[in-house]
Protein backbone atom coordinates (compact mmCIF):
# COMPACT_ATOMS: atom_id res chain seq x y z
CA UNK A 1 0.00 0.00 0.00
CA UNK A 2 1.41 3.28 -1.03
CA UNK A 3 0.69 6.45 0.86
CA UNK A 4 0.55 9.71 -1.04
CA UNK A 5 0.37 13.21 0.26
CA UNK A 6 -2.76 15.14 -0.24
CA UNK A 7 -0.79 18.28 -1.22
CA UNK A 8 1.68 18.64 -4.13
CA UNK A 9 5.21 19.57 -3.15
CA UNK A 10 5.92 23.31 -3.36
CA UNK A 11 8.41 24.60 -5.98
CA UNK A 12 11.78 25.86 -4.73
CA UNK A 13 11.95 29.61 -4.11
CA UNK A 14 13.77 31.58 -6.78
CA UNK A 15 17.19 32.97 -5.82
CA UNK A 16 17.33 36.50 -4.43
CA UNK A 17 17.99 39.07 -7.18
CA UNK A 18 19.64 42.35 -6.30
CA UNK A 19 18.04 45.48 -7.67
CA UNK A 20 19.55 46.71 -10.95
CA UNK A 21 21.62 49.90 -10.70
CA UNK A 22 23.96 51.95 -12.92
CA UNK A 23 27.02 49.94 -13.83
CA UNK A 24 30.55 51.23 -14.39
CA UNK A 25 31.34 52.04 -18.04
CA UNK A 26 33.87 49.79 -19.77
CA UNK A 27 36.26 50.28 -22.66
CA UNK A 28 33.70 48.83 -25.04
CA UNK A 29 31.24 51.53 -24.02
CA UNK A 30 33.71 54.27 -24.92
CA UNK A 31 34.51 52.62 -28.25
CA UNK A 32 30.80 52.32 -29.00
CA UNK A 33 30.41 56.01 -28.16
CA UNK A 34 33.18 56.92 -30.59
CA UNK A 35 31.68 54.77 -33.34
CA UNK A 36 28.23 56.22 -32.79
CA UNK A 37 29.29 59.89 -32.74
CA UNK A 38 32.48 59.92 -34.81
CA UNK A 39 31.00 62.50 -37.13
CA UNK A 40 30.38 64.89 -34.22
CA UNK A 41 33.98 64.44 -32.99
CA UNK A 42 35.34 64.93 -36.52
CA UNK A 43 33.36 68.15 -36.98
CA UNK A 44 34.54 69.51 -33.61
CA UNK A 45 38.14 68.64 -34.48
CA UNK A 46 37.87 70.31 -37.88
CA UNK A 47 36.37 73.48 -36.39
CA UNK A 48 39.12 73.66 -33.78
CA UNK A 49 41.88 73.18 -36.38
CA UNK A 50 40.42 75.82 -38.65
CA UNK A 51 40.10 78.21 -35.73
CA UNK A 52 43.72 77.56 -34.69
CA UNK A 53 44.96 78.11 -38.23
CA UNK A 54 43.00 81.36 -38.47
CA UNK A 55 44.42 82.59 -35.16
CA UNK A 56 47.96 81.66 -36.23
CA UNK A 57 47.65 83.32 -39.63
CA UNK A 58 46.13 86.45 -38.11
CA UNK A 59 49.20 86.97 -35.89
CA UNK A 60 51.57 89.76 -37.01
CA UNK A 61 53.87 88.70 -39.83
CA UNK A 62 57.62 88.88 -39.19
CA UNK A 63 60.67 88.69 -41.44
CA UNK A 64 63.93 86.87 -40.76
CA UNK A 65 67.31 87.96 -42.16
CA UNK A 66 70.48 85.86 -41.96
CA UNK A 67 74.19 86.58 -42.20
CA UNK A 68 77.28 84.39 -41.65
CA UNK A 69 80.56 85.74 -40.31
CA UNK A 70 83.87 83.87 -39.97
CA UNK A 71 85.70 84.75 -36.75
CA UNK A 72 89.46 84.52 -37.27
CA UNK A 73 91.44 83.31 -34.27
CA UNK A 74 94.10 85.83 -33.30
CA UNK A 75 97.28 84.91 -31.40
CA UNK A 76 99.43 87.67 -29.94
CA UNK A 77 103.04 86.89 -29.01
CA UNK A 78 104.24 88.55 -25.84
CA UNK A 79 107.23 88.10 -23.62
CA UNK A 80 108.41 86.17 -21.68
CA UNK A 81 106.04 83.49 -23.00
CA UNK A 82 103.85 83.13 -26.05
CA UNK A 83 100.27 83.96 -25.11
CA UNK A 84 97.29 83.26 -27.36
CA UNK A 85 94.56 85.86 -27.20
CA UNK A 86 90.98 85.88 -28.49
CA UNK A 87 91.01 82.36 -29.90
CA UNK A 88 87.74 81.17 -28.36
CA UNK A 89 84.47 81.57 -30.25
CA UNK A 90 82.85 82.46 -26.91
CA UNK A 91 84.92 85.64 -26.69
CA UNK A 92 83.50 86.69 -30.07
CA UNK A 93 79.96 86.02 -28.85
CA UNK A 94 80.60 88.15 -25.76
CA UNK A 95 81.72 91.03 -27.98
CA UNK A 96 78.61 90.58 -30.11
CA UNK A 97 76.37 90.79 -27.03
CA UNK A 98 78.18 93.80 -25.57
CA UNK A 99 76.69 97.28 -25.44
CA UNK A 100 79.26 98.53 -27.93
CA UNK A 101 77.79 96.18 -30.56
CA UNK A 102 74.25 95.18 -29.58
CA UNK A 103 73.37 98.40 -27.79
CA UNK A 104 74.94 100.67 -30.40
CA UNK A 105 73.08 98.84 -33.18
CA UNK A 106 69.74 99.15 -31.38
CA UNK A 107 70.29 102.86 -30.73
CA UNK A 108 71.41 103.58 -34.28
CA UNK A 109 68.33 101.90 -35.78
CA UNK A 110 65.93 103.04 -33.04
CA UNK A 111 65.02 99.36 -32.78
CA UNK A 112 61.68 98.55 -31.07
CA UNK A 113 62.47 97.73 -27.46
CA UNK A 114 66.04 98.97 -27.93
CA UNK A 115 68.72 96.53 -26.72
CA UNK A 116 66.34 94.10 -25.00
CA UNK A 117 64.08 93.99 -28.07
CA UNK A 118 66.98 93.32 -30.42
CA UNK A 119 68.37 90.68 -28.07
CA UNK A 120 64.98 88.92 -28.09
CA UNK A 121 64.74 89.00 -31.89
CA UNK A 122 68.36 87.91 -32.47
CA UNK A 123 69.53 84.30 -32.71
CA UNK A 124 73.22 83.27 -32.68
CA UNK A 125 73.98 79.81 -34.07
CA UNK A 126 77.69 78.84 -34.03
CA UNK A 127 78.32 76.07 -36.55
CA UNK A 128 79.86 72.96 -35.03
CA UNK A 129 83.57 72.35 -35.73
CA UNK A 130 83.98 75.72 -37.40
CA UNK A 131 84.57 79.37 -36.57
CA UNK A 132 81.40 80.53 -38.32
CA UNK A 133 78.77 82.50 -36.46
CA UNK A 134 75.34 82.43 -38.11
CA UNK A 135 73.17 85.35 -37.07
CA UNK A 136 69.40 85.71 -37.50
CA UNK A 137 67.28 88.76 -36.77
CA UNK A 138 63.47 88.54 -36.91
CA UNK A 139 61.69 91.89 -37.19
CA UNK A 140 58.25 93.25 -38.11
CA UNK A 141 59.57 94.66 -41.42
CA UNK A 142 62.06 93.20 -43.90
CA UNK A 143 64.04 96.44 -43.98
CA UNK A 144 64.46 96.42 -40.20
CA UNK A 145 65.58 92.78 -40.17
CA UNK A 146 68.11 93.38 -42.96
CA UNK A 147 69.48 96.59 -41.46
CA UNK A 148 69.76 95.10 -37.98
CA UNK A 149 71.65 91.95 -38.96
CA UNK A 150 73.96 93.88 -41.30
CA UNK A 151 74.80 96.65 -38.83
CA UNK A 152 75.30 94.09 -36.06
CA UNK A 153 78.08 92.37 -37.99
CA UNK A 154 79.65 95.65 -39.08
CA UNK A 155 79.82 96.91 -35.51
CA UNK A 156 81.07 93.53 -34.33
CA UNK A 157 83.97 93.50 -36.79
CA UNK A 158 84.90 97.09 -35.96
CA UNK A 159 84.85 96.53 -32.19
CA UNK A 160 86.80 93.29 -32.46
CA UNK A 161 89.34 94.94 -34.75
CA UNK A 162 89.81 97.74 -32.22
CA UNK A 163 90.24 95.22 -29.39
CA UNK A 164 92.84 93.25 -31.34
CA UNK A 165 94.78 96.42 -32.17
CA UNK A 166 94.72 97.47 -28.51
CA UNK A 167 96.09 94.07 -27.49
CA UNK A 168 98.78 94.35 -30.15
CA UNK A 169 99.76 97.85 -28.97
CA UNK A 170 99.98 96.66 -25.38
CA UNK A 171 102.16 93.71 -26.41
CA UNK A 172 104.37 96.02 -28.49
CA UNK A 173 104.79 98.42 -25.58
CA UNK A 174 105.76 95.59 -23.25
CA UNK A 175 108.34 94.20 -25.68
CA UNK A 176 109.82 97.64 -26.33
CA UNK A 177 110.21 98.20 -22.58
CA UNK A 178 112.08 94.91 -22.29
CA UNK A 179 114.28 95.81 -25.24
CA UNK A 180 115.13 99.13 -23.60
CA UNK A 181 116.17 97.34 -20.42
CA UNK A 182 118.28 94.83 -22.36
CA UNK A 183 119.96 97.59 -24.34
CA UNK A 184 120.83 99.43 -21.15
CA UNK A 185 122.32 96.25 -19.69
CA UNK A 186 124.36 95.61 -22.84
CA UNK A 187 125.78 99.17 -22.81
CA UNK A 188 127.22 98.68 -19.32
CA UNK A 189 130.91 97.78 -19.09
CA UNK A 190 131.56 94.11 -18.58
CA UNK A 191 133.06 94.78 -15.15
CA UNK A 192 129.82 96.56 -14.09
CA UNK A 193 127.56 93.69 -15.08
CA UNK A 194 126.26 91.49 -12.23
CA UNK A 195 128.32 88.39 -12.77
CA UNK A 196 127.06 86.11 -9.96
CA UNK A 197 130.03 83.89 -10.57
CA UNK A 198 129.38 83.65 -14.33
CA UNK A 199 131.49 84.68 -17.29
CA UNK A 200 130.58 88.26 -18.35
CA UNK A 201 131.05 87.36 -22.00
CA UNK A 202 128.57 84.48 -21.69
CA UNK A 203 126.12 86.79 -19.94
CA UNK A 204 126.34 89.29 -22.79
CA UNK A 205 125.73 86.52 -25.34
CA UNK A 206 122.56 85.52 -23.50
CA UNK A 207 121.41 89.13 -23.39
CA UNK A 208 122.03 89.51 -27.11
CA UNK A 209 120.09 86.30 -27.84
CA UNK A 210 117.18 87.52 -25.76
CA UNK A 211 117.34 90.87 -27.55
CA UNK A 212 117.20 89.17 -30.94
CA UNK A 213 114.24 87.07 -29.86
CA UNK A 214 112.30 90.10 -28.66
CA UNK A 215 113.12 92.03 -31.83
CA UNK A 216 111.78 89.14 -33.90
CA UNK A 217 108.56 89.19 -31.89
CA UNK A 218 108.32 92.96 -32.29
CA UNK A 219 108.71 92.70 -36.06
CA UNK A 220 106.08 89.97 -36.17
CA UNK A 221 103.63 92.17 -34.26
CA UNK A 222 104.35 95.14 -36.49
CA UNK A 223 104.02 93.28 -39.79
CA UNK A 224 101.04 91.05 -39.00
CA UNK A 225 97.86 93.11 -38.87
CA UNK A 226 95.25 91.19 -36.80
CA UNK A 227 92.07 90.46 -38.75
CA UNK A 228 88.76 90.31 -36.88
CA UNK A 229 87.01 88.13 -39.45
CA UNK A 230 84.96 88.44 -42.61
CA UNK A 231 81.43 87.89 -43.89
CA UNK A 232 81.04 84.56 -45.66
CA UNK A 233 77.32 84.88 -46.44
CA UNK A 234 75.89 88.31 -47.13
CA UNK A 235 72.45 89.20 -45.81
CA UNK A 236 69.65 89.64 -48.32
CA UNK A 237 66.37 91.47 -47.93
CA UNK A 238 63.84 88.84 -46.72
CA UNK A 239 60.64 88.42 -48.68
CA UNK A 240 58.97 85.46 -46.95
CA UNK A 241 57.16 85.93 -43.67
CA UNK A 242 57.69 83.73 -40.65
CA UNK A 243 55.32 83.09 -37.76
CA UNK A 244 56.58 81.37 -34.67
CA UNK A 245 54.54 79.02 -32.50
CA UNK A 246 52.65 77.28 -35.31
CA UNK A 247 53.18 73.80 -33.90
CA UNK A 248 52.08 74.91 -30.45
CA UNK A 249 48.91 76.56 -31.77
CA UNK A 250 47.90 73.60 -33.94
CA UNK A 251 48.72 71.08 -31.23
CA UNK A 252 46.61 73.00 -28.73
CA UNK A 253 43.77 73.27 -31.27
CA UNK A 254 43.86 69.50 -31.82
CA UNK A 255 43.58 68.80 -28.11
CA UNK A 256 40.75 71.29 -27.66
CA UNK A 257 38.89 69.86 -30.67
CA UNK A 258 39.10 66.27 -29.42
CA UNK A 259 38.05 67.28 -25.92
CA UNK A 260 35.13 69.33 -27.21
CA UNK A 261 34.03 66.55 -29.58
CA UNK A 262 34.11 63.86 -26.90
CA UNK A 263 32.25 66.11 -24.45
CA UNK A 264 29.55 66.85 -27.02
CA UNK A 265 29.27 63.16 -27.89
CA UNK A 266 28.82 62.27 -24.21
CA UNK A 267 26.03 64.83 -23.83
CA UNK A 268 24.23 63.58 -26.94
CA UNK A 269 24.51 59.97 -25.78
CA UNK A 270 23.10 60.86 -22.36
CA UNK A 271 20.09 62.52 -24.00
CA UNK A 272 19.58 59.47 -26.23
CA UNK A 273 19.48 57.16 -23.20
CA UNK A 274 16.93 59.37 -21.47
CA UNK A 275 14.65 59.36 -24.53
CA UNK A 276 14.87 55.57 -24.69
CA UNK A 277 13.84 55.30 -21.06
CA UNK A 278 10.82 57.54 -21.64
CA UNK A 279 9.70 55.44 -24.62
CA UNK A 280 10.00 52.23 -22.60
CA UNK A 281 7.93 53.65 -19.78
Amino acid sequence: MTLTSAHAPSAPAPPYAEPMGPREPHLGDYLALLRRYWQVIAVALMVALLSGAAIHLSSPARYKARIDVVVIASSLVTSPTNVSSDVSIDSAVQILLSDRVLGETARALDYPGRSSGLLTDMTISPLINSRILRLYVTSPTPEMAYSAVTLLVQNFLEVRQAALLTDRDNATTAIQAQLTSLQAALELPLSSSPLNGRDPTQTNRELVAEQNRLQTQLISLTVNNPAPGYISHEAILPTNTVRSGGYIVMGSATGVGLLLGCFTAAILDRRRQRRNLKWEN
